[in-house]
């Protein structure tokens, strides 16, 4: 019987102000997120408003990063309109996208304040997990994010058909990866490339749980959906940072 198997909510009226609950949690994630990056900053030595700073502009390079991956995912919902690329407010971000221009925001900030990157890497990164388990709440109370038939628990009912629930399960990996990398912290570990590796197998082994037989189902290229061959190629990028860091003799180091 499917644990999850209440009525989507996408969007709660405000008087007239129509409120999309996706993004409530989303901008909920990001500021919890970087609170707590703020605070680990301190404790290595870097300025609250340095890690402010970044937050804002790693989340604003994400939103575009995100956007235009989502419509290079889904490109045939906008050639024939092609000014709905900028209707951000009906939805639509591929968090690879997101990730690849917040990271380009990490190594120049590391560099504008002369900051070692592996020490603001190993201090910001592992956060966004966090941000990513409350945001994606924001999908799972809509349905946002449709899944395979199963009969697993963590599951609803779509049109006579159980499903899984994958904004739940995504959250739920995000949330125990932060805690692991939190105990992890105590090894001296580069957690910034250990926080890659990780989000990259979550993606990549969750969305073989994202339907296929729905129209608003991910394309699928060969078998795999676009995010799957981004999560491929981040766990090459973050594997090659970590054997450079063992040829170095710096698998295990200070950070401060």
């Amino acid at each position: 019987m499917p644990w999850l198997d209440y009525s989507p909510v996408a969007v709660v009226q405000l008087g007239s102000l129509p409120i999309r609950l996706w993004g409530v949690f989303v901008a909920l994630g990001i500021l919890v997120a970087t609170a707590v990056a703020a605070r680990r900053g301190e404790r290595v030595g870097i300025p609250r408003d340095v890690m402010w700073n970044l937050s804002f502009w790693m989340n604003a390079a994400g939103f575009v990063g995100g956007r235009v991956l989502y419509v290079v995912e889904h490109w045939r919902d906008y050639i024939a309109q092609p000014l709905r690329i900028f209707a951000v407010w009906e939805g639509g971000m591929a968090i690879f996208g997101g990730l690849v221009a917040g990271t380009a925001t990490v190594v120049l900030f590391a560099r504008r304040y002369r900051i070692p990157l592996r020490v603001l890497a190993d201090t910001a990164v592992p956060t966004l997990l966090l941000g990513d388990a409350i945001g994606r709440l924001g999908g799972a109370v809509s349905h946002m994010y449709t899944g395979i038939p199963t009969s697993f628990p963590l599951s609803y009912m779509l049109d006579g058909v159980q499903r899984h629930e994958v904004g739940i399960e995504l959250s739920l990996m995000s949330l125990l990866g932060f805690l692991l990398m939190l105990w992890l912290e105590r090894f001296k570990l580069p957690l910034g490339a250990l926080t890659l590796v990780w989000y990259a197998l979550e993606r990549f082994l969750l969305d073989f749980l994202r339907s296929t037989d729905l129209p608003n189902s991910d394309p699928r290229y060969a078998g795999l959906t676009m995010a799957q061959y981004f999560a491929i190629g981040g766990m090459v990028i973050a594997g090659f940072f970590l054997i450079r860091f063992w040829q170095r003799g710096q698998l295990r180091g200070s950070r401060a």
